[in-house]
């Protein structure tokens, strides 16, 4: 049972800014409603903080934070996946954010501080690295890729792709029917990296840092979760509770993460490795097409 800490500390006046990044073909009225929800709760109960909200396409995103960022003009909350390290120094610490949750009742939160030692950036969820195969051409006989090329599955061209579980919703709009989510076999390494993480803006008006450091926790609360992971098609969601929820509506990866638990944590990066020393590892397996082709498409 989700159990967040909650204390009377009082929340001055204030405006609290805040980034969000939104795909191309996001409906940006759409993306607007569903932030209004996640942050419904926390304007209920702190009335005097105002929240203006910014939505930017996320291919302009970066450039535009770290712009606002070198001339001090950024705002007080902001997704901050994919920034730096170099800007660590303009992240408020996040301790006063960890100690309102009872990690207990998330994913992985033991590992915060190795992945995390500056307390700097708080993710909102995670993914798993995922073999994904074409099942009708390894019934077909067709040969394995050379190369592990998303675009390339997608388009039916490629027998086997390794990616991990963002990649779900697309395969299962595009490829229904025709791909699967291929066990791993001993030895084939699985793991976890945080992602969608989020910082305060170290040099944000110390009313607005407080007040945006308390909206983090409304954001990993059981709604935070269920509108950024289930109903946005995101990454998965950190809190327990909410990954019974969430395997209910997509059974598909239930065999994934039946052990979710005991899977290592890695860093973004070496994520990235492990997934490209997976492929290659795949492509030299003798019975890869036949592990393919025995698996069930998903529907």
């Amino acid at each position: 049972m989700y159990m967040m800490k909650r204390d009377e500390e009082y929340l001055s006046a204030s405006n609290v800014s805040i980034w969000v990044p939104i795909a191309e073909d996001a409906d940006e009225e759409e993306q607007e409603e569903r932030w209004n929800q996640v942050l419904e709760s926390f304007k209920a109960d702190y009335p005097v903080v105002g929240i203006s909200l910014k939505l930017i396409p996320e291919e302009d995103y970066a450039d535009e934070l770290e712009e606002a960022l070198d001339a001090g003009k950024a705002p007080a909350l902001f997704m901050s996946t994919g920034l730096s390290a170099e800007y660590d120094s303009s992240l408020a610490d996040l301790e006063d954010t960890l100690e309102r949750l009872n990690r207990s009742d998330y994913y992985y939160m033991s590992e915060y501080e190795r992945i995390y030692p500056e307390k700097n950036r708080l993710p909102m969820g995670f993914h798993v690295n995922t073999i994904y195969g074409n099942v009708i051409l390894a019934e077909e006989g067709g040969a394995l890729p050379a190369e592990n090329d998303r675009a390339a599955f997608l388009e039916k061209k490629s027998m086997l792709f390794v990616g991990d579980t963002r990649d779900f919703y697309e395969m299962q709009e595009n490829l229904r029917a025709v791909y699967s989510i291929v066990p791993p076999a001993e030895g084939e390494k699985l793991a976890v990296s945080f992602d969608t993480e989020w910082s305060v803006n170290e040099d944000a008006d110390r009313k607005e840092k407080n007040a945006a450091k308390r909206i983090l926790t409304y954001m990993m609360s059981p709604a935070g979760q269920q509108l950024l992971h289930i109903e946005e098609q995101n990454s998965l969601p950190m809190t327990k509770d909410q990954m019974e929820q969430y395997l209910t509506i997509y059974p598909q990866l239930s065999g994934l993460l039946e052990n979710a638990e005991s899977l290592p944590v890695v860093p973004s990066a070496e994520m990235e490795s492990l997934k490209a020393d997976l492929f290659k590892e795949l492509i030299t397996r003798d019975d890869m097409r036949e592990r393919i082709a025995a698996t069930e498409a998903n529907q």
